[in-house]
Order: C-alpha cells, then structure tokens, then sequence
C-alpha cells in the first residue's frame, strides 16, 4: 500500500487554502447563530425563571380619619349627634338588604346603626355632624382609604387560573348578608376548599366587591363550590394584613418613583404622600412561575 508523502515546501504546505477558509467561516456562522438561538431562549424563558431582587418592604401604618356611625356633616359637633341628624342621613334600604354587613363594615366603611327610639320627629337636626370621611371611627389623617383608593384588576381568563390567584395571595371570599347573622369564609379553592363562620365584628381586614361582570361571576361560582349560598348575598374578598402591606409598599413605591426620596420608612415622610394619592390601580403578572401585584397607573390630588 503507497503512503502519500507531501514534498511540496513548507511555506507551500502551510498555507491556508480556499477550503480551510470556508470551514472557518462555516464554524464561525454556526456559533453565532447558536450563540443567538441561545439568547433568544433566554428572553423567552426569562418570565417563567425570571428572578426580580425584592425591594425591602417597610411597615407603613396609616392612621385614617373617620366619622363611624357618626351622621354626615360639614363640621364637628361637641356632642354625639342626636336620632334627628342620623334619620336624615340613614338609607334603611341598605340596611334591609345587608342586615349581616354593619359589623363588617365598621372596619372598612362608615356603620349605619338601627335606633331603638320612640322618637318620630321629621325635624331636621340642628347639628353640624361630622366632617370625616366614611370609615372607622377615629381621629387621623386626610389620606383616602385604601377601600376607596385601589382598583385590582386580575388577569385571567378561566376559573381556575382565577382561583389559583386568589389562593396564592391568602385571599379569602366572605360572603354576607342575606339574613345570616354571620359571615361564610372560603379559601384554597385550587385544591381542597376550606371554609368556615365567623363574626362580623371580628373582622379587621379590608374588603373589596367585584364591580366586573366576570370577576363577580367567578366570585359567586366559588363560594358556591364551597357549599355557601349566594342568593340575596354580597360576595366580598378579604385582603390579608400581609397583602395589604405588600400592596401599600408597591403603590409608595411608585408615587416617588425616579425620587430621590430619603428616609422613606419615617412615618413623617410617607404619610405626606400617601395624602397626594387619589387613585391606585393594581393589575397581576405572572413571573418567576409566580403571580405578583404591580401599579398600571396612579393619580393624585390637585
């Protein structure tokens, strides 16, 4: 058998052909398209795995003004205001239909009590009322309600992802009203649901009722699942003290956003904003394989 001997000249057999050229740039192209694809991947991956460095969260206490059961008014009376100021502004229409909700809403929103009175004078009271805002009875300050400020709106388009939201946040559905002197709970609608009674005025959570069509739909189609009646009822979320917390961290977070805000943990230094605030809207992402609460958008007093 022959053995090919090369005797052409060094520089000769050294020298880069033609051929050794196009293997080059071949390898060249397919690493970059490779490098390419690669990065592609990532970018698309990248909400799935995606890892955002969590922002320290402050405990924001807020001290909100309001008039309780208090008649509505444009100053301050010295003394309670008497049955005459409170007929005038008290809407029996609302108390009919949700005769379980007055224990609940005086953790949320201004509490219209029945008065148990033989008084039957039209007169109009003489008093100035109460110039708060609806809410708990209590001194603080001008800041709008968080009940009154947000907007969540949920991105979702079945049942089931709606459900695995509600979950993953430690949401619960309170259903009230209706002639029931307590109110039904659900939870953990994604596996097992949980559900259980409990006293309206042992309730120090904040609520929010779906105003969407399909929101409110889901909402009913739950707690029914759970085996809570729903006719004649109020379907209401109960946000976590934790959520609350995390939703006022997002929402100061963005009114000083591209601030440069020191000290934004004192007391004196976050009120004064959280004052400006009119309106907050939350929407929900999915990231890292994780549902999260972000602002879409935020207005302010003039």
């Amino acid at each position: 058998m022959g053995v090919y001997i090369d005797d052409r000249p060094v520089d000769q057999r050294l020298k880069v052909r033609p051929y050794d050229r196009a293997a080059a740039w071949l390898i060249a192209l397919l690493i970059l398209i490779g490098a390419t694809d690669g990065l592609m991947f990532l970018l698309w991956i990248s909400p799935f795995l995606g890892y955002e460095v969590p922002r320290p969260q402050i405990a924001i206490q807020l001290d909100i003004a309001g008039r309780g059961d208090h008649a509505e008014g444009y100053a301050r009376d010295k003394e309670p205001p008497g049955v005459e100021e409170l007929e005038e502004f008290m809407e029996p229409e609302v108390e009919m239909l949700l005769e379980a909700v007055t224990d609940v809403v005086s953790s949320t929103a201004a509490a219209w009590d029945s008065i148990a009175s033989n008084a039957t004078s039209p007169a109009v009271g003489s008093g100035k009322g109460d110039s708060r805002p609806p809410g708990p009875l209590g001194e603080g300050e001008d800041i709008i309600p968080e009940w009154e400020r947000w907007t969540l709106k949920y991105n979702t388009t079945t049942i089931d992802v709606y459900a695995q939201q509600l979950d993953q946040f430690g949401i619960e559905l309170g259903v009230i009203g209706g002639g029931y002197r307590l109110v039904d709970y659900a939870s953990n609608f994604s596996r097992q649901i949980r559900k259980r009674q409990g006293k309206g005025s042992d309730e120090k959570r904040i609520y929010f009722v779906c105003s969407d069509g399909k929101l409110k739909e889901y909402d009913g189609q739950l707690v029914r699942k759970a085996g809570i009646p729903t006719a004649g009822r109020i379907v209401a979320q109960f946000i976590p003290p934790e959520l609350r917390q995390q939703l006022l961290n997002l929402e100061l977070q963005y009114a000083v956003r591209g601030k440069n805000v020191k000290n934004l943990s004192d007391k004196n230094v976050y009120v004064p904003i959280f004052k400006r605030i009119r309106k907050t809207i939350f929407g929900v992402k999915r990231s890292g394989g994780k549902y999260q609460f972000y602002v879409i958008s935020q207005s302010y007093r003039s």
